[in-house]
């Protein structure tokens, strides 16, 4: 049976990133095995994302080029979006290629139903957030942004998720509590295992797994064969 790789909400690029974050990330992906079959990134793993024709923002050369590396051992990687990094997207497909998903999907792994899912939006109080993530991902937002200048730009995307963090930790929109209750109904509707991030918090509970972060925890989910197990990276750095 096939080895999959699975992580989240590493948020490359925030205010308080630090050498060692992505130093862990890149000694991540040169130590998967070269018979994995999937590596799964569940959104988040950078804070911002804006795509430019010509430009790639230097500061994430490092894990664009490690991932490219990646891929070029015959590991696949498939990239769910998260909320910060949803504007993913020709960069990724044909630079890369990585596949990418704007929404939750539905894959068959090992013979195993899962489903996949960043985790943002489910609650449904949270009606701010939900109209926020309408306009920002609206075509005609992402082509304003993409007029200004990429150094200015990440000045606002810094702004942007710094008041998507505050928004978050102000305010209990109850993200957590719909996140578990969306995954016992998908549970009870035949899935297997239901994987999400967004929570920044690891879980693994009767199929339910949320990844966790690259802040605080390190923790990724690992499938081999049928079996998951919920794991902390230990850096030899």
């Amino acid at each position: 049976m096939s080895k999959y790789y699975f992580l989240s909400d590493m948020h490359l690029g925030n205010r308080n990133q630090d050498d060692l974050k992505e130093k862990r990330f890149i000694s991540f992906l040169k130590q998967l095995p070269v018979d994995t079959a999937g590596l799964y990134l569940l959104g988040d793993i950078f804070d911002y994302w804006l795509e430019y024709k010509t430009v790639i923002f230097l500061q994430f050369f490092n894990v664009l080029s490690e991932l490219k590396n990646v891929l070029g051992r015959g590991i696949k990687i498939y990239f769910v979006v998260g909320n910060h990094d949803f504007a993913a997207g020709n960069f990724f497909k044909k630079c890369l290629p990585i596949e990418i998903f704007y929404g939750p999907v539905s894959v068959e792994l090992n013979g195993l139903r899962v489903f996949l899912h960043h985790g943002d939006g489910i609650s449904p109080r949270d009606v701010g957030y939900r109209r926020l993530k309408r306009f920002l991902r609206y075509p005609l937002t992402k082509s304003v942004l993409r007029l200004i200048h990429p150094d200015f730009a990440i000045y606002l995307m810094h702004l942007l998720s710094g008041c998507s963090h505050i928004y978050t930790d102000k305010i209990n929109h109850g993200e957590k509590e719909a996140i578990f209750d969306m995954a016992k109904q998908k549970l009870g509707a035949g899935y297997d295992a239901i994987i999400c991030g967004h929570s920044h918090e690891p879980v693994s509970k009767d199929g339910y797994y949320n990844l966790g972060d690259w802040q605080e925890y390190f923790t990724y989910l690992y499938l081999e064969d049928k079996e998951f197990s919920l794991r902390k990276f230990e850096c030899p750095i």
